[in-house]
């Protein structure tokens, strides 16, 4: 028994357990899943039009981040000690800071890199200051547009840069944070693509997709970042990063553009609409990871059988399938930067083989 079977046998024995408990617990149960629902009916769009069916699956955004509440602790602490420390930091802060540079490792290849900080006269969500709306790095001669779409509280400068690093870039007094080095990741792909890391939510527990769910946002947020307006688009979305996904592909204007999603533990909710759009077309692509537990190991099983249902065959690998829906080992947090490289260099492989 493979361990996807081993996981989809244990959710069903779990829910079947919990159908055992009694007149009280089934009371509780109910009352805790029709309060989950209500939030989850908020949070997945904020827009009733079209969005009864992710909005009544969905479980709660706060319920999806209790899984990762020991991440959000750690990432706190870590804060502290890197500003205690950041006179010892600053010079990695300040290369890492630099709004526009050249990366020197081409990772084995022959591809160069650039970086550059962005904002725009009309983000999708407000930033302070001098904080980017976006961090676009490119390397060689792109065949791909890969858009990361971050969970809670998310900083696209954190997100991009190696060492302790700063939110906003003209104000090094602030508190610093960890950085997750997507940048480094991206790089060792190796693989010719536009990398942008869109800022969502700034530095804010929620996840809600802001002006992108306005029609057509999607397609002129790429344009103002001076990016090329016929290269196929992958969105890559972590956690919350969902609803801003379901909006790209719902409202995005993007005339088909996207063909590919995957999702970093990521599938609180929408799990219909997802299935829907990968099934409407043999050149999409949809891939998932989770961590086996709450609200994503119920709605990644659902996956399961609504692509099943829709003649899409699912995998648990990345491989020939147009599907794929695996159990990762990475904690929620660090799933993105675990799964990133080889997506990349699945997604351009499919391209090449086309």
């Amino acid at each position: 028994m493979s361990a996807t079977q081993r996981w989809l046998l244990g959710v069903w024995v779990a829910g079947a357990l919990a159908g055992c408990g009694g007149a009280a617990s089934e009371a509780v149960a109910a009352q805790a899943e029709a309060e989950a629902e209500a939030e989850a009916e908020a949070a997945v769009e904020g827009d009733s039009e079209g969005d009864s069916e992710a909005d009544s699956e969905g479980d709660s955004e706060a319920e999806a981040e209790a899984d990762s509440e020991a991440d959000s602790e750690a990432e706190a602490e870590a804060e502290a000690e890197a500003e205690a420390d950041a006179d010892a930091d600053s010079e990695a802060d300040s290369d890492a800071d630099s709004a526009e540079s050249e990366a020197g490792s081409e990772s084995g290849s022959a591809l160069s890199f650039s970086l550059r900080e962005v904002q725009v006269e009309r983000g999708s969500h407000r930033v302070p200051g001098d904080a980017p709306h976006a961090v676009v790095i490119e390397a060689g001669a792109p065949r791909w547009i890969v858009v990361f779409l971050h969970g809670w509280s998310g900083c696209v400068r954190v997100l991009a840069h190696p060492g302790f690093v700063t939110c906003r870039p003209s104000d090094p007094s602030r508190a610093r944070r960890a950085g997750w080095d997507l940048r480094g990741t991206f790089e060792s792909a190796g693989v010719p693509a536009v990398f942008v890391l869109a800022q969502l939510s700034f530095n804010r527990r929620e996840g809600g997709a802001g002006r992108f769910l306005e029609e057509g946002f999607a397609r002129d947020y790429l344009a103002a970042l001076g990016l090329p307006d016929d290269l196929p688009i992958a969105l890559v979305a972590h956690s919350a990063g969902f609803e801003t996904a379901l909006a790209w592909i719902r409202r995005g204007g993007l005339d088909g553009r996207i063909r590919s999603i995957a999702l970093m533990d990521a599938l609180y909710a929408g799990t219909e609409p997802f299935a829907d759009w990968v099934a409407d077309d043999e050149a999409r692509t949809l891939v998932s990871w989770h961590t086996g537990r709450g609200s994503t190991a119920r709605q990644n099983a659902r996956l399961v059988g609504l692509l099943a249902g829709r003649s899409v065959a699912v995998s648990e690998t990345l491989g020939p399938s147009r599907a794929m829906v695996a159990l990762t080992e990475a904690p929620h947090g660090e799933v993105p930067t675990e799964h990133l490289v080889e997506y990349l260099q699945w997604l351009d492989a499919r391209r090449e083989a086309r």
